[in-house]
């Protein structure tokens, strides 16, 4: 041959080049993982380094081609990612509203059947009244619907509702007995002016057992340094108040959602000099299961308040 010319297209380096041709050819049809394109392309350009002395022209021509074809396959593979994950995304939201839609319909039936609760609740303590019965005669069941028994009110944020937007609210019952008179203060811990906010209540009412109302206000939650936002609540009834906070932070299993926790203690008398205040409801963050956590009997913590109490004095 001479020197200085090309030796023609040769069986090895058809050889070499044949597998990628096919696989640019399957690709067409059978879109790749984002990625596996790049990969393949560069183990073309191992073997083009290692063969490049041993290149024809009609070589080098096909291996340029073979390069800018697995180029535009891991373009296209880029692209078809995102559309599948912009595809996932809008059927979440989907199913965020339609699921935003039937807690709206479940939470309108609650408030009927509270309304008609609250309804029957005082056709019966009118009759009492008017029959002028005395404490001594009235049952169990019906004193401890007067004075609240053990029965606490807390508030539930809807975050499965909210995406990023305001989160509703709604105050639930978690007891057996009637709760009357419940006001409700809001603060946010990490606001200047956070204490005199108690001072903004909102009054709620009465909420039979086990029943919810909804609170007139939404929360959107302004993350702090720390990537939560913090609320303490206040929240009061005729058997006395309990305190509540409520953290929020993104949710980490849905993205483009809000999680929350919550913690609620209730404050009881231990002395002639003092209260203290006891875990009632302790319940993890929502995009972890929300589970509530198992706690100390609050009549068992009492005790043994009372008791260190009257050691110390």
């Amino acid at each position: 041959m001479e020197e200085g010319k090309k030796p023609r297209y040769t069986l090895a380096g058809a050889v070499w080049q044949a597998p990628f041709v096919i696989l640019f050819a399957y690709w067409l049809c059978k879109q790749p993982e984002p990625g596996l394109a790049v990969t393949i392309l560069g183990l073309a350009a191992v073997i083009m380094a290692i063969r490049a002395e041993h290149f024809t022209r009609t070589e080098e021509v096909i291996w340029i081609v073979v390069a800018c074809a697995l180029c535009v396959i891991e373009i296209r593979a880029i692209r078809h990612d995102r559309e599948v994950a912009a595809s996932e995304q809008a059927e979440v939201r989907k199913r965020e509203e339609e699921n935003f839609r039937t807690i709206a319909s479940g939470l309108q039936a609650s408030i009927d059947n509270s309304r008609s609760q609250f309804a029957a609740t005082m056709e019966q303590t009118k009759t009492v009244l008017d029959k002028t019965e005395s404490v001594s005669t009235l049952t169990k069941k019906n004193l401890e619907n007067i004075t609240g028994g053990e029965s606490f009110a807390f508030v539930r944020p809807q975050v499965e509702a909210a995406g990023k937007g305001p989160i509703g609210l709604v105050v639930w019952n978690r007891g057996n007995e009637v709760l009357t008179g419940v006001t409700i203060g809001f603060s946010r811990t990490n606001d200047p002016n956070w204490g005199s906010e108690f001072f903004n209540r909102y009054t709620i009412g009465t909420i039979a057992p086990h029943d919810m109302a909804m609170i007139p206000i939404t929360i959107t939650p302004q993350l702090g340094d720390n990537g939560i936002d913090h609320y303490w609540l206040m929240i009061s009834a005729q058997n006395g108040t309990v305190d509540e906070t409520l953290d929020f932070r993104e949710s980490k299993k849905f993205p483009g959602t809000w999680a929350v926790r919550l913690g609620v203690t209730k404050r009881f008398k231990i002395d002639k000099n003092g209260t203290a205040s006891i875990p009632v409801l302790v319940r993890e963050w929502t995009d972890e299961g929300g589970a509530d956590q198992k706690l100390p009997n609050v009549n068992t913590s009492l005790k043994l308040l009372k008791r260190e109490s009257k050691r110390r004095h």
